[in-house]
């Protein structure tokens, strides 16, 4: 408080400079006749603007248990506020809508700033119906895909048929994309998205997955949807450390690669998937190396719902 003061004190005595040095340039203009070239020469004081501050508060992020899929929401606090910015990123496969509608309630969500898409595969949206249903949804957020991969699944479907009913615009996200709408009003924090590339020719819609970095303060987040190392090799040795990571596609071998995993050696990986799922996720060679890195794995298969805080600093996990 004190650097606070002092600094609104210099502010005020160094406006009351510029304005006795305005008075008499003007004086000297109009009495003397001085040649206005002249004035060039007399120099205002230069202020020094305070150094960027973190927002007060704490970020919160979610990694809801809905078994084999994804669900994360992300709780941004608003500079001098006790109020949020909710986004919220997949909604795990059909049957957990009751689920997240009652997490996001719980907290006293009713208004959803963003609900994003990773990609159209129904263990990550396939509750988007109950979702968009239920909540006041501000924006929605998809990858573009190729038109030959377009889903023909009852999930996909049925997420359109409500976006429509509540008229609510597919807004595409792609490399190169910055959230600002999502982080208006939030002095230290960046939601960028890294990939799918804009008319990337894949045959998977795992490879169009999103892939955002969210940067709060000091602390980075990477999600990744079910990004396989084909969509990785687009951004390789572009993204360096990360603090926490959501580990691609619940934990595959074919999205967790170790050049990857070693450029981003994240002090904390998330992996979500499902008790004793069909798919052997996560799998042993990448919990390996994970091991080996010396990252401090949270697995929703284990603990259920993972919280992760930080004030721009510090990490906290529950």
């Amino acid at each position: 408080m004190a650097k606070k003061r002092k600094y609104k004190k210099k502010r005020k005595s160094e406006g009351v400079y510029t304005i006795v040095m305005f008075l008499i340039a003007i004086v000297l203009f109009f009495i003397l006749k001085i040649d206005p070239s002249l004035l060039e020469d007399i120099k205002m004081p230069e202020y020094n603007l305070p150094e960027a501050t973190f927002t007060k508060g704490e970020m919160s992020v979610h990694f809801i248990d809905v078994g084999q899929g994804d669900s994360i929401l992300i709780r941004l606090p608003l500079d001098n506020e006790e109020k949020y910015k909710n986004i919220l990123i997949d909604s795990g496969e059909s049957g957990n809508g009751k689920k997240i509608i009652n997490y996001l309630e719980n907290l006293g969500i009713s208004t959803l700033d963003a609900l994003i898409a990773s990609h159209p595969h129904s263990d990550h949206i396939g509750s988007m119906d109950e979702i968009i249903r239920r909540f006041n949804i501000k924006s929605f957020y998809m990858p573009p895909f190729p038109e030959s991969l377009t889903p023909i699944t009852s999930s996909y479907e049925d997420m359109l048929d409500e976006l429509n009913l509540k008229g609510i615009k597919i807004r595409e996200l792609k490399e190169g994309d910055v959230l600002k709408s999502l982080t208006e009003g939030i002095a230290c924090a960046r939601l960028s998205v890294l990939a799918p590339e804009k008319d990337a020719k894949v045959s998977d819609l795992n490879n169009v997955s999103l892939i955002m970095k969210l940067q709060f303060g000091e602390v980075s987040f990477l999600f990744t949807g079910d990004a396989e190392m084909e969509e990785y090799e687009s951004i390789k040795g572009k993204i360096g450390r990360v603090d926490v990571l959501k580990a691609g596609h619940h934990g595959a071998s074919n999205a967790n690669g170790k050049e990857l995993l070693y450029e981003l050696r994240p002090e904390y990986t998330v992996i979500s998937c499902g008790k004793n799922n069909d798919y052997g996720h996560p799998h042993n060679s990448v919990l390996n190396t994970f091991k080996k890195i010396g990252t401090e794995i949270f697995r929703t298969d284990l603990k259920g719902t993972i919280v992760i805080k930080t004030d721009g600093t510090k990490i906290i996990t529950e």
